[in-house]
């Protein structure tokens, strides 16, 4: 039977210290990644947007993005402990948001680095339709212009999407609250962390091939699909 009641946490941390040229590039990818995500996200899913890098939507200068976090719940955390480890931010905004908000309601939680382009809604659908505790991937990353296909890391997890049963989450939380500081200051993936949490714990999953995502290297210089 189809999940019905779904909750999608979008992550981002949209103002950063770079020029105002740069800046304005990520207001950009920003917006229209949320644009994106509403074409494309089921009727069946609540969405809060979740930023560690501002205090109110009135720090974002673009009035476009103030738009859609004046439209849609969202959840500011100021501190940003992923200013050199981008996934334990997301993480560390994880560990916050469950604490502040109730998830027993929901029939499943989907986790979502938010910048970059969801080109059809095929992972909300496989959530509708997640019977076990789990769906993740750990799919090859592609450029788009020469298509090179750098070498997957059997040792992660994907987490730019994953999704859990409420209860898995919430476990999922307190196993990365516990260790925070320990991923920080090693340097640990987030994707390892998952990977590992997943494994130690013997959590019973199911598998997504691709995800049909569209996201800009900036480090890179590369358009990349996965």
């Amino acid at each position: 039977m189809p999940l019905d009641n779904n909750l999608l946490l979008a992550f981002c941390s949209i103002k950063i210290d770079i020029s105002p040229e740069e800046q304005q590039k990520r207001y950009d990818e920003h917006y229209f990644s949320f644009r994106q995500i509403k074409n494309v996200l089921p009727s069946s899913f609540d969405m809060i947007i979740c930023d560690n890098t501002i205090g109110s939507i009135e720090d974002l200068e673009d009035s476009r993005l103030r738009g859609i976090f004046e439209k849609e719940d969202h959840f500011l955390l100021s501190e940003n402990l992923g200013s050199t480890n981008k996934g334990i931010g997301e993480l560390d905004m994880l560990c916050s948001v469950l604490e502040d908000i109730d998830i027993e309601d929901y029939d499943s939680v989907s986790y979502l680095t938010a910048r970059r382009i969801i080109t059809c809604p095929y992972v909300f659908e496989r959530v509708e339709n997640m019977e076990k505790d789990a769906l993740i991937s750990n799919p090859p990353i592609i450029e788009i212009a020469t298509g090179k296909e750098y070498e997957v890391n059997h040792s992660v997890y994907n987490d730019m999407f994953f999704s859990m049963k409420p209860e898995t989450m919430k476990r999922y939380s307190e196993y990365t609250k516990s260790r925070l500081q320990q991923l920080a200051a090693q340097r640990i993936a987030s994707e390892r962390n998952l990977y590992q949490f997943i494994n130690e714990n013997r959590v019973e999953f199911e598998w997504m091939n691709s995800l049909g995502f569209i996201r800009f290297d900036r480090e890179l210089g590369t358009i990349q699909h996965t």
